[in-house]
């Protein structure tokens, strides 16, 4: 009786034993499969980093493509604003110039009227200064220095030309052109006169200021005594003070804002052809090299990148969408096992 009781015991034990290494062989089966998923797992990650290194490079490629394309586009327009300011430029020289043009027409139809008002030189001066003042190109009792001139000449560029027209030694005028007056008095007065004027040129000299001025003066003095200014017109041109009558004076000036003018328009030309040059060299930047360089190689590195972008997020796609179906028929195959 003890005995069959000790054969049952074993048989159920050896029997407990069985089942036990059967299940540790089921589960190191399964750890084994899952080795397998682990390591199969492993390789597709791997294959999915590749293409997400792929991924990175040509997103970095796009990046500095995209900033040397804003660059490029930076240089194209900075080159335009610098033609289009040079052309500005060049639109304001001409400008100019037709500004002196018209400024002389005008001048020159004053002085007809003027001449036609008062055909002496002193009513002449004087209704031409006065119609070259109400156009704003003369003004009246202007300060240089520690003086005051009688008109002043106004340039484009802020420049004067100071002309005084004071009458010089009137009472000896008055004298030397009477009938009465002997010869003997009247070389008197000639030499007196002449002193006169030399006085008045000391006085011009001092309307000349470099930086208010152009470098020189008018002395007008009547017609009258033209002839007797011209033993004194060498110190007068030494000094840079021109002496002539009042019926010159404005004929002198039309000539003055022309040569001003055209003085100007001499130094316009050389900035003209600067300007011109500098157009050239902004434009001589945008040559074939420049947008073959800096579009045509950019833009097709781009259209790789993006065909090379399109290929990789397929093959990741296809690459998960056959894990998720794969996923689904693994349940499956583990049921009818």
């Amino acid at each position: 009786m003890f005995e069959g009781v000790i054969i049952v015991t074993t048989f159920f034990l050896l029997s407990a034993v069985i089942w036990a290494l059967m299940k540790i062989s089921g589960l190191g089966r399964r750890v084994a499969d899952l080795n397998e998923t682990l390591s199969a797992l492993r390789s597709k990650i791997d294959t999915i980093s590749a293409p997400a290194e792929t991924l990175t490079a040509v997103a970095t490629a796009l990046q500095q493509n995209v900033g040397n394309l804003q660059e490029s586009i930076s240089l194209m327009n900075q080159s335009i604003t610098n033609i289009s300011t040079q052309a500005m430029k060049i639109e304001s020289i001409g400008k100019k110039y037709e500004e002196t043009e018209a400024l002389t027409r005008r001048i020159y139809n004053i002085m007809i009227g003027s001449y036609e008002k008062g055909r002496t030189g002193e009513n002449y001066l004087r209704n031409t200064m006065n119609e070259l003042m109400k156009i704003g190109l003369v003004r009246e009792n202007v300060p240089i220095g520690s003086k005051v001139v009688e008109y002043c000449v106004v340039f484009n560029d802020g420049k004067l030309l100071a002309i005084d027209s004071k009458v010089v030694a009137t009472r000896e005028l008055e004298v030397l052109f009477d009938e009465n007056t002997s010869d003997e008095d009247r070389v008197k007065l000639r030499e007196s006169i002449r002193n006169g004027l030399k006085r008045k040129i000391e006085e011009v000299c001092e309307y000349i200021d470099p930086k208010l001025t152009l470098p020189c003066a008018v002395m007008a003095v009547p017609d009258s005594i033209v002839d007797l200014s011209s033993e004194i017109v060498p110190e007068a041109v030494r000094r840079n003070v021109l002496v002539v009558g009042y019926s010159a004076v404005p004929q002198l000036i039309v000539y003055f804002i022309r040569i001003h003018g055209f003085y100007s328009i001499q130094m316009d030309l050389a900035e003209l052809k600067d300007r011109l040059m500098a157009i050239q060299r902004e434009i001589s930047k945008l040559d074939d090299r420049f947008f073959a360089n800096r579009f045509e190689k950019p833009m097709r590195t781009l259209t790789n990148a993006l065909l090379r972008i399109r290929e990789v997020i397929g093959g990741i796609n296809n690459l998960l969408s056959l894990e998720y179906r794969e996923a689904l028929e693994l349940p499956e195959e583990k049921e009818e096992s």
